[in-house]
């Protein structure tokens, strides 16, 4: 199944809401698993969630303003290829922060990602509210990595 727009769930302008509020840009090849995910996030209120395809971020013209928030999936990807994928979505969107989406077992295999240029790492296996939570941080400025990958990027010296 191929798409050639996103699916959005929420809008940029809400009844109630003073001014446009975030989109969360959800890049993943698993179509059920991110229309849930985008319903959930749109739900919420505080972000409109849009999904597509991977290989569709970079060759459709989206409506990305200040304020967005890309969300990626890392799962079953070389880190030579996400790191890659990362550049140039870096290189299009600078000031659009990307955080990585990845499973427990795809997270173990992430060093370094304080390297790779993005702005956090959300485990799939995290509940919808600490998700909403995480990407709040994020729009604020603020980097968001769990704990295991905290461990990992910044290990604590042994006194």
């Amino acid at each position: 199944m191929s798409s050639s727009v996103p699916v959005c769930y929420g809008s940029r302008h809400q009844e109630g809401v003073e001014g446009p509020i975030p989109i969360v840009w959800l890049f993943d090849d698993f179509v059920l698993g991110c229309d849930v995910l985008a319903r959930t996030i749109a739900e919420h209120g505080k972000f409109a969630c849009c999904h597509l395809r991977q290989r569709e971020v970079l060759s459709l013209a989206l409506d990305i303003k200040p304020g967005d928030i890309f969300l990626a999936s890392a799962d079953g990807l070389p880190m030579r290829i996400l790191k890659r994928g990362v550049r140039s979505v870096r290189g299009r969107y600078p000031e659009i922060p990307l955080v990585l989406f990845a499973s427990d077992t795809t997270l173990d295999g992430l060093g370094g990602v304080a390297d790779l240029g993005i702005q956090g790492v959300i485990p799939k296996s995290m509940p919808a509210d600490k998700i909403i939570a995480a990407l709040e941080l994020v729009a604020h400025g603020a980097a968001y990595l769990p704990q295991q990958l905290l461990k990992k990027n910044f290990p604590q010296k042994q006194a």
